[in-house]
């Protein structure tokens, strides 16, 4: 029988009209006025865990499971403003993320089965094809080095083979939003455990700390990674879901990125 655990992350609160979907929300900042919140100070993960974005509260959860946990067999992870939707509600509109649909927060009541605790199966967000691949599109919109220098990490450690570092770094599919997920307990156990390993590559020498929107430099690096995780957990049959539809609660057409929020406490 599937039982799932809803977790919202995020430094904003969730439409306060559909609190009931989350069992707890984790967040950096303090949002005294939020039900079943827990607050997570940016520094928990050292000086450099701001870098982790919300990283830092998936590994909150993976590291205090006992405590999350009654007996679900599953764990559903969704930000303040994004999930993962099975597609049977045809509601949404097209974005300038072309691998998303919006939806306004009051729309958010046709969605409810998409937090059901009770029914529903392994789901990842929709993966876009990036036709110069992954290594490309982190060249265009984040500091080159710090993937190349990533991936000697992770081969350095043993996180990853060779051979699947060199997958890593061609492949040409990604999963926007990878830490949005439902997934069995057991797996979300195998891919975030891998992750929190590859996280300690921000107290390494090699890590470059960055300032302004690209401050969150390992959190980007993870969501790479993540999704990485994801393709090969599905292409060998380990997660046996389905691809849902990457969902943004927005009333514009053009969504942005979040701001950097690491000087706000």
């Amino acid at each position: 029988m599937t039982k799932i655990l809803n977790i919202c992350i995020g430094h904003q609160p969730f439409p306060p009209s559909f609190e009931h979907y989350y069992d707890y929300m984790l967040g950096p900042l303090p949002l005294p006025e939020v039900p079943r919140f827990i607050h997570l100070p940016q520094t928990i993960f050292g000086p450099h865990g701001p870098s982790l974005s919300e990283y830092a509260q998936i590994f909150c959860v993976l590291q205090n499971m006992d405590k999350f946990l009654r007996d679900e067999t599953h764990v559903r992870t969704f930000h303040y403003r994004r999930f993962v939707s099975n597609g049977q509600t045809a509601i949404g509109r097209a974005c300038s993320f072309p691998w998303a649909t919006t939806i306004k927060k009051e729309e958010l009541a046709f969605f409810q089965q998409d937090f059901s605790r009770d029914e529903g199966e392994e789901l990842v967000n929709t993966p876009t094809r990036l036709p110069g691949g992954v290594l490309t599109q982190y060249a265009e919109v984040h500091p080159f080095e710090d993937i190349l220098d990533f991936a000697k990490f992770l081969y350095e450690r043993g996180i990853l083979s060779k051979l699947h570092v060199a997958g890593f770094l061609r492949e040409d599919i990604l999963i926007p939003g990878s830490s949005i997920a439902v997934l069995t307990v057991e797996n979300f156990k195998l891919i975030n455990s891998v992750l929190v390993m590859a996280s300690e590559f921000k107290d390494s020498p090699s890590f470059t700390p960055r300032t302004g929107y690209q401050r969150r430099n390992m959190g980007f690096l993870l969501e790479r990674l993540n999704s990485f995780l994801l393709l090969e957990g599905i292409r060998q049959g380990k997660i046996q879901g389905g691809i849902g539809k990457h969902m943004i609660i927005s009333d514009s057409f053009e969504i942005t990125g979040t701001d950097d929020i690491f000087d706000q406490q």
